[in-house]
């Protein structure tokens, strides 16, 4: 069997689709409002949610339209959050014609990738992921990293980051560097 790449990716200003504009949608909208890419949502109708968001984000484009193929061109990534399964299906062949990465809400068989349980704490981000065999566990176990690093730690976690790039620029012997920040 094989295994899933875990990746970070920069999606600041790379255009992203999200085909559908219910609930999944929304869910998919709120994890990539911190990343600023360019979202663009097609879909019949859009929730009150996604369209609350849209007035607070400037990088989010709504159309209420069918989607069409030609859409999906020269996206970075693309989720297919409708809950039309033919329609997913038929996205899903398409963006894999044409090279992109989509995420099938409803057909894992059919995603190229699958969106994490995600912690944010100060310098820390976190992505627990079952391989979209158990989406429910993975957040139950961000939720106990979440006591174990609380928010109150941030300022620490930023104080040890600022004090590594002290040592960086100070100590130019990489065996020596290690050393020291092993103690750390």
């Amino acid at each position: 069997m094989y295994k899933l790449f875990p990746i970070f990716l920069n999606l600041k200003n790379k255009d992203v689709l999200i085909v559908g504009g219910g609930n999944v949608a929304l869910e998919k909208l709120n994890s990539l409002i911190p990343c600023q890419p360019k979202i663009t949502i097609i879909a019949k109708s859009v929730s009150a949610g996604i369209l609350k968001l849209k007035e607070t984000h400037i990088g989010i484009r709504i159309i209420e339209r069918e989607i069409q193929m030609s859409d999906l061109e020269h996206r970075v990534l693309i989720f297919s959050a409708t809950n039309d399964k033919n329609l997913n299906r038929r996205l899903s062949e398409f963006a894999h014609e044409k090279k992109i990465f989509i995420n099938s809400t409803d057909d894992k068989s059919s995603s190229d990738f699958f969106s994490a349980a995600v912690l944010d704490r100060g310098l820390f981000r976190i992505a627990v992921s079952t391989d979209g065999k158990f989406a429910g566990f993975s957040k139950m176990l961000k939720n106990a990293l979440a006591e174990i690093l609380p928010d109150e730690n941030n300022p620490d976690w930023e104080c040890l980051a600022s004090l590594r790039e002290t040592i960086l620029n100070k100590i130019p012997n990489s065996a020596e560097r290690k050393k020291v920040l092993e103690k750390i």
